[in-house]
């Protein structure tokens, strides 16, 4: 019932108010061809109006809550920002509403696009594109040490958005792959050329520009000292 109807209304609380809403974590990678179940509707906002969106949940009869161990495991990404249940959701495990800085995930309405919210289609909140997440997400590694809990949110959503939007890999998501579908490794080669190719041809900000090197390099040799990220 959350989902269907309070995170909605939470949303459009919050549009109502002006605030822009930036789409963030596994509800984004859905839209790449992640399969995934979203308890947690993560959105970043200006960093200026973070006290303003707080204030318009509470009233809207949200509660803050405190982050699960779950979320606590996650690092920053799990535990930034606020977090926030409807007093009218009474489960055991109750969808979550998350407001995080936009400085955190290195994100501006500018690097999005509107789009419909996929749990009520009458409402538009910003979608990051894939080049501009992309780099989004390099950014985030690099704001953490190798081996840091904060990274595995940030390494999780790139190798996903790698795989699914960048490789187009056909059975991603997949439990089991049949032998028929897997590919040889002259295919995977190939394939990995023609997404070095589309980074490559991306047209990013002048401010951001750097970042793309990296986000080469790590597709180039997925043992790059900026990531564990794991691509095969």
């Amino acid at each position: 019932m959350t989902t269907a109807r309070e995170i909605p209304r939470a949303v459009r609380r919050l549009l109502d108010h002006n605030i822009e809403l930036i789409e963030w974590g596994d509800q984004v990678l859905e839209s790449f061809g992640y399969p995934s179940v979203t308890s947690v509707f993560a959105f970043a906002v200006n960093d200026s109006t973070i006290g303003l969106a707080c204030h318009i949940l509470l009233e809207a009869g949200f509660c803050c809550v405190e982050p699960s161990l779950s979320l606590r495991c996650l690092g920053v990404f799990g535990t930034a920002g606020h977090l926030f249940v409807s007093s009218d959701d009474k489960t055991r495990s109750p969808t979550l509403l998350q407001i995080l800085p936009q400085s955190l995930v290195h994100l501006q309405t500018k690097d999005t696009e509107l789009s419909e919210f996929w749990v009520n289609l009458d409402l538009k909140v910003h979608r990051p594109k894939l080049a501009e997440l992309c780099i989004a997400l390099v950014r985030c590694l690099k704001d953490y040490q190798i081996g840091s809990l904060d990274r595995l949110e940030p390494e999780r959503h790139l190798a996903t958005l790698i795989a699914a939007g960048i490789y187009k890999e056909r059975s991603f998501g997949k439990i089991w792959v049949p032998e028929e579908e897997l590919e040889s490794e002259s295919d995977f080669q190939a394939r990995k050329s023609i997404a070095i190719e589309e980074i490559a041809g991306w047209t990013l900000r002048k401010d951001i520009e750097q970042y793309r090197k990296d986000l080469i390099d790590i597709v180039v040799n997925p043992n790059h000292p900026l990531s564990d990220i794991v691509l095969r």
